[in-house]
């Protein structure tokens, strides 16, 4: 039931946000994340690092090219929800917006992206970001963090 309010609620929010960001100049690169564009990775299933802004690009830099060196054969997506974090993350490598948590957003670029595994940087309260990859069978969306 949680869900369902939560999607009704993102769902009548969307519309709203997005011409309040057409009408700011300043934020509308943010209209992207309705339907973030995933650059070219070739045919393999990426992973795909979710780092929400600056900090956690800078956290995420290492463990990309780490993950770039221990499986060159496998893409490595970097999203990010800012717009700076989006600058910096271009310049990492493959890198484009992530969804706004609305079911249908996180479900079109989880079809799309079709990734072998989400990772999260740092954990961020977005139902969607989280159950649409579970529900997909992507690996880690289901991953609780250990301490």
């Amino acid at each position: 039931m949680t869900y369902f309010l939560y999607n009704i609620a993102t769902s009548l929010a969307a519309p709203l946000g997005a011409a309040y960001l057409r009408c700011r100049r300043k934020h509308r690169a943010l209209l992207g994340r309705f339907n973030p564009e995933i650059p070219s990775l070739g045919s393999a299933r990426p992973f795909w690092v979710h780092a929400c802004s600056v900090g956690e690009v800078n956290t995420a830099k290492a463990l990309v090219v780490g993950m770039r060196a221990r499986w060159p054969e496998t893409p490595v997506l970097l999203t990010t929800s800012t717009q700076t974090g989006y600058e910096l993350a271009r310049g990492i490598g493959p890198a484009t917006w992530c969804p706004f948590d609305s079911a249908a957003c996180v479900r079109r670029f989880v079809r799309t992206l079709n990734p072998r595994a989400l990772l999260v940087v740092e954990t961020e309260v977005w139902p969607n970001l989280y159950r649409e990859p579970r529900k997909a069978g992507v690996g880690g969306a289901d991953q609780r963090p250990t301490q």
